[in-house]
């Protein structure tokens, strides 16, 4: 009956299927999640690709 109800959380109108829930003992989950620390670092190398851009007009052939 439960599952049911809480289907119903993804509908537009979910006000009569929250009260059925916590008439049933359900809890709301917190609104902002607690974040945990990373513990791991990122580290990003930018790679230069392709022919060097030219410096005037004159160097550009069509």
């Amino acid at each position: 009956m439960i599952a049911y109800y809480e289907s119903r959380l993804l509908f537009p109108y979910a006000k009569g299927a929250i009260i059925a829930l916590k008439s049933m003992g359900w809890q709301e989950p917190s609104a902002t999640p607690k974040l945990k620390e990373a513990s791991t670092s990122i580290s990003i190398k930018l790679i230069e690709t392709g022919p060097e851009p030219a410096s005037s007009e004159k160097e550009v052939a069509i």
